[in-house]
């Protein structure tokens, strides 16, 4: 598809990210004019999900359109066109484009080799007197169909030498015995013949079941382009053993971790996160103080109990303030009970669902979508003051507003902050990381810092073959954390070992310890990079979406910026409102099937059969009349008036005719282009 120079629009939309995708279909449900582009060739961006032999080409992924750009540090600048293509009046920035993913690592385990069987020693040779009878081989049973005349006697059997009598006989199939990097290509091979069937998500996160993203599914009727499914448990590593969180009043009661005492204080806590959000004074209360201090001395809990609480249900820091964590733990405990025991559902087939929903939404209402396209540059006015558009393809494109994300921005700007990054690893095995969870399609796992070598809290998604997130018999879990030092598998390596087998230890200590077997694992880092603006070079008209806090589990922040931008471009619009249901959508009259016409077409036929033979006869019959009135005299004054009104009857009658014969051939016509071939048939 190929845009027109100087075409408009009302927003250009770069990047198919989660926010940018919500705020695109937000836009065109208020009749804007949308044209969402992105240099990539998937949707989502890093909220994309991938299969495994596309996670294995991540770094190339990346490239923005340019398969030489492909770099750890993932910027690039990309020079603009000279600014005598663009009108007087407008100046144009280059752009510069940066890759969230970097130091990407990869391994593929095989699977441990069971120990060679002992050899078979030879039978000793025995007397002939009072010696058991050997059980008869596979040579005794056949050498049985020989006739006893062929059989020689046995002291006409030539003697064995003693040597040989020692010798276990020769295999029959040499064993070949394969080398540690032939078993990898074996065992990646395996994995790749499935590879189509995994969906790896690089940001893994989960919806709150009656948070606001879901409120806003129902609302919008998006939801029925999804399917979820419920997180059946919630668990915490605690030492070497994985607890479940006591999330509600049956867990709470059930958990053996927690003591009586400390349940009763839970348990009133609950009840005030509960009622203090609809509780204006009572929210106003609420110290500002860190978290870990807020409950120890105000609830009096213990270090595994505020563990549970900081890590598993608020998922923010110790040193989170006290009312934004609460906040959090309110949204936890408000969505329980919902769809099951937690309150969390994932999105089936990954997390790169959901913004193609939206951008489906989009689509349906107007939008325009363009993948691959690699932007050139931004156009500016003349003072350079406010973005008017972008250049790409060596065509101007104009809009109102030009939305876009940390990974494209102008070359004025100032480099995104990097300071914090994200570790990842995704984590194939043979088995659950969390064996006390059965076979459930999806669970989370909490491991606090410190638990397993983790210098930060570390939030870990296992899935099952039944989340449809990889095939029968495999195990899929993802990991996340905050990383400081910049190599993800220095930061996750430790958590992993802790929770798999050593691809060193023997199979029988693999066996005793019950841990599953790694298959591939991926380690990688992602920038979780923020870009506030331009600061004194900021354009007006642009706007540079915030990437959420990619340590969350949840959608939350990434519906909140994309609301945020939506009230900047279009104040007092409502957003996203409801989509109308195809079958309430006002086609125009009903229009008729295929059987409906051909039963109308067959009355249509029949009763104008008669007609049509009729007029023939008609006309036949006038004609002879008119022919004898006139011949060989002069026809009287009123034969001429007759004659007259018949022929004008008759031209009459053979205009309805033709009409009628016109409307039966274009009736006959419309019902040869409904009807199916009789091949499709």
């Amino acid at each position: 598809m190929e845009l027109a120079d100087g075409v408009e629009f009302d927003a250009v939309v770069i990047g198919t990210a989660l926010p940018n995708a919500i705020l695109a279909a937000a836009l065109a449900r208020v009749d804007k004019r949308v044209l969402h582009i992105d240099s990539l060739e998937f949707y989502g961006q890093e909220w994309a999900t991938f299969s495994l032999k596309e996670l294995r080409e991540l770094p190339t992924l990346f490239s923005h359109g340019d398969p030489a750009d492909v770099s750890t540090a993932g910027n690039a600048q990309v020079a603009a066109p000279p600014p005598a293509s663009l009108p007087e009046g407008r100046n144009s920035v280059s752009v510069q484009y940066r890759s969230p993913v970097f130091d990407v690592h990869e391994e593929v385990f095989p699977l441990p080799v069971s120990p060679p069987p002992a050899p078979q020693q030879a039978p000793s040779p025995v007397a002939d007197t009072g010696a058991k009878e050997e059980p008869p081989t596979m040579n005794d049973s056949v050498s049985a169909e020989v006739s006893p005349a062929e059989t020689p006697a046995p002291e006409a059997a030539a003697p064995a030498p003693a040597a040989a009598a020692s010798e276990p006989p020769p295999p029959d199939v040499p064993v070949k015995v394969e080398t540690a990097e032939e078993r990898r290509e074996t065992a990646l091979a395996e994995l790749m013949k499935q590879a189509r069937r995994y969906n790896l998500d690089l940001l893994p996160k989960a919806c709150l079941s009656r948070g606001s993203l879901i409120q806003l599914l129902i609302s919008s009727n998006i939801g029925r382009y999804l399917e979820f499914k419920a997180v059946a448990e919630t668990y915490i590593r605690m030492g070497q053993e994985n607890r479940e969180v006591p999330c509600s009043k049956q867990t709470l009661l059930l958990n053996k971790s927690v003591a009586p005492k400390e349940k009763r204080h839970l348990m009133k806590f609950l009840q005030f996160c509960t009622t203090a959000a609809d509780d204006s004074d009572a929210s106003e209360a609420i110290p500002t103080t860190a978290f870990l201090e807020y409950l120890k001395s105000e609830w009096k809990f213990s270090d595994d109990l505020a563990q549970y609480i900081i890590y598993a249900i608020g998922n923010v820091t110790p040193e989170t303030s006290t009312r934004e964590a609460l906040r959090g733990v309110r949204e936890f405990f408000s969505s329980l009970g919902q769809y099951g025991k937690t309150p969390y559902i994932y999105p089936l087939y990954g997390v790169g669902e959901v913004p193609q929903a939206f951008c489906r939404l989009c689509a349906v209402f107007g939008g325009t979508y363009m993948l691959r396209q690699r932007i050139d540059g931004f156009v500016t006015s003349d003072n350079g003051s406010r973005c008017t558009g972008i250049v790409m393809g060596g065509k101007r494109v104009d809009a109102s507003w030009v939305i876009t994300t940390s990974a494209c921005v102008p070359s004025t700007y100032p480099d995104a902050t990097r300071d914090n990054a994200v570790a990842r690893a995704v984590v194939v095995t043979d088995g659950t990381v969390v064996p006390e969870c059965g076979n459930h399609p999806v669970v989370t796992l909490c491991i606090p810092p410190n638990t397993a070598g983790n210098p930060h809290n570390v939030n870990a998604f296992c899935f099952s073959s039944d989340s449809s997130v990889c095939p029968s018999g495999k195990w899929v879990t993802q990991f996340v954390s905050a990383s400081t030092d910049g190599s993800a598998r220095e930061s996750l390596e430790a958590v992993v070992n802790s929770l798999t087998a050593d691809p060193d230890a023997s199979p029988e200590a693999d066996e005793k310890n019950k841990k599953p077997n790694r298959l591939y694992s991926m380690y990688f880092g992602m920038h979780d990079e923020t870009c506030a603006g331009g600061g004194d070079n900021e354009l007006g008209g642009l706007l540079v979406s915030q990437q959420p806090p990619l340590t969350s589990v949840t959608f939350q922040s990434a519906l909140a910026e994309a609301r945020r931008m939506f009230d900047l471009i279009c104040p007092g619009e409502e957003f996203l409102p409801m989509a109308p249901n195809p079958e309430d959508i006002d086609w125009g009259p009903p229009q008729p099937t295929p059987e409906e016409i051909e039963a109308r077409l067959n009355a249509l036929e029949q009763s104008t059969a008669g007609l049509w033979e009729s007029a023939s006869d008609f006309v036949e019959r006038i004609d002879a009349v008119t022919a004898r009135s006139t011949r060989g005299r002069k026809p009287e004054r009123n034969n001429g008036l007759r004659v007259a009104r018949v022929a004008v009857s008759t031209r009459s009658i053979r205009a309805d005719v033709a009409q009628l014969r016109e409307r039966l051939d274009a009736l006959n016509a419309r019902t040869d282009k409904r009807a199916p071939k009789e091949s499709e048939a």
